[in-house]
């Protein structure tokens, strides 16, 4: 963010997106987890205000994901291939939830568990 301030002029848009309620993310490893206000704080510290922010994914979307992971670690009984197939089982199995954030994402509290969040910044 510090980055995105120094090169953006004033009135410089930028578009920051992040994982919230999401299985582990590693690449390597996972060490950015903010909610929405902590992500505003961020922005607003490195110079920017926020002029939007919402739900790229919402509650359905997250508890779609955590029952596919987490029946694919109950019934896969250690085996790493197991754990993929049933991945895939529980993908097919749970995707439908995710159309309840069609409604969900629109609700006040819908950012608690909220799956991925978006922000949009404006450098001040």
């Amino acid at each position: 963010l510090a980055e995105a301030s120094r090169v953006l002029k004033k009135g410089g848009k930028i578009y920051v997106s992040i994982p919230f309620m999401f299985v582990f993310h590693g690449s390597p490893n996972d060490f950015g987890r903010l909610t929405r206000e902590g992500l505003r704080a961020r922005l607003e510290r490195a110079g920017f205000s926020v002029r939007d922010r919402g739900l790229l994914s919402g509650p359905g979307s997250t508890l779609s994901q955590t029952l596919r992971y987490f029946f694919a670690t109950l019934l896969c009984f250690g085996s790493q291939t197991l754990y993929s197939v049933w991945l895939h089982v529980f993908g097919w199995l749970t995707f439908w939830i995710r159309y309840f954030d069609l409604v969900l994402s629109g609700l006040g509290n819908a950012h608690v568990m909220g799956n991925v969040g978006y922000v949009v910044g404006v450098k001040k």
